[in-house]
Order: structure tokens, then sequence, then C-alpha cells
């Protein structure tokens, strides 16, 4: 009876070993310039693909030491869609992931100021809802981190996700600057990854949950 027991465990929490909880993607800056086109993720997890970060078409390559920076931010009241930081995560053929915490490092540019407003949202809706916002007319660095865990548009994910970074409202006058900084973290994705399970071994799941709920009504009845 023990032996039909384990088995039927086995069966259950089979896909649940190949599972790897870690940092899903990072991006750190040090030692690049700041005016760099693109950068690719400099830390990816395992069965991750690639990452990218960019700008929006509205915004400016600016130099800055460890920094990846932007310039031609408007100023307007209002969230402009073509000024973002955009980035990308994207898993290998075969498999998926899941998102518990995205962090990231923000520097308002103390001379020359910088968007005040700032609003995190993804492709999954076309970028129409804010999963994350924040607002500070004051001039720095200023770190956020945004709680997905529970959202289950970030979980088991099989395909590419793109978030964006807006900012507006500009927090002073002059050329207005934003930077993602590299003080570890730049950008820091954490959550799991793991293989998309074959059906074979979803119905091998069910069939050993079956096997575990029979073992248990017979225990329970003697």
């Amino acid at each position: 009876m023990r032996k039909i027991r384990a088995y039927a465990i086995a069966a259950v929490v089979g896909v649940a070993l190949i599972s790897h909880a870690a940092v899903v993607m990072e991006w750190d800056f040090t030692g690049y310039n700041g005016n760099e086109a693109t950068i690719a993720a400099t830390t990816i997890g395992p069965y991750m693909q690639s990452g990218t970060l960019s700008r929006g078409p509205g915004l400016t390559a600016v130099a800055g030491a460890d920094t990846y920076s932007a310039g031609g931010w408007s100023g307007d009241f209002d969230l402009q869609t073509s000024e973002y930081f955009q980035f990308t995560m994207v898993p290998n053929s075969g498999y998926m992931y899941s998102v518990t915490q995205l962090t990231y490092k923000l520097e308002i540019d103390e001379t020359n100021n910088g968007p005040a407003q700032w609003a995190l949202r993804s492709d999954d809706d076309g970028y129409t809802s804010d999963l994350h916002s924040w607002s500070d007319y004051g001039t720095g660095v200023f770190t956020q981190s945004v709680d997905l865990g529970s959202n289950p548009d970030f979980q088991d994910v099989t395909d590419t996700t793109t978030f964006r970074l807006y900012g507006w409202d500009m927090c002073g006058i002059g050329t207005p600057i934003a930077r993602l900084r590299s003080d570890s973290p730049g950008i820091f994705i954490e959550g799991s990854t793991e293989a998309i399970p074959e059906p074979s071994t979803i119905l091998c799941i069910f069939l050993g949950a079956a096997v575990f709920g029979v073992v248990r009504g017979i225990r329970k009845r003697r």
C-alpha cells in the first residue's frame, strides 16, 4: 500500500521537479555608456531565450555612465504613448515562465529634471491599463518593486511579454532626462521557468491524483 501511495505522489509532483525558481531576467548597466540604442539582458534565467531593452520612438539617447538613459520627454501633463522604456522577455520553445516580482531603479536627473509620473504597462492588454504607477516631483534615485505573483496574466506564459515604463509631467525646468541605473538591480525580474507539460504528463498527473484519492479513501475506511 505504501508503494502505491508513493507512486501516486510522484506522479502528482513530477512536473514540479523541473521548475526553476530564480532570476528570470536582469539588466545590469555597469560598463554601458547610457546612449546605446538597445541593451540585451545581462542575465537570462533557465529556459529563457532573450530579452531586449529599448526606448520609445519619442525619446532620444543620452549618455550617462552605468545607465540606460533617455531624453526628449515632452513634459505634457498626460501620458504620451511614444515616450517609454521598453523591455521584452522571450522563452525558449517548449517552455513557460511565471513572474512574481519586477524591480527597477530609476534616476530623475538632478540637474535637468525629468518625468514626475510613471506607469508600468504590458502588451497583454495593449498597454491600456497600469500594472503599477507612482509619482514624485523631486529628483534622485527611486527603486520600485511590482508584485505580479497574483496576476494570472503573468503566470505560465508561453510567448513573449513586453513591458513599457511610461513617464510624463515634468518635475522641474530644464532638459528632461531619466535614467535606468545599474545599482543592483537596474531591472530585475524574479519568478520561475519550466517545461510545458506534454499531454501524456498531464494525464499522468490526473491519474496519479486519482490513485492518491483512492488510496486515501481506503485508508480512511480502515
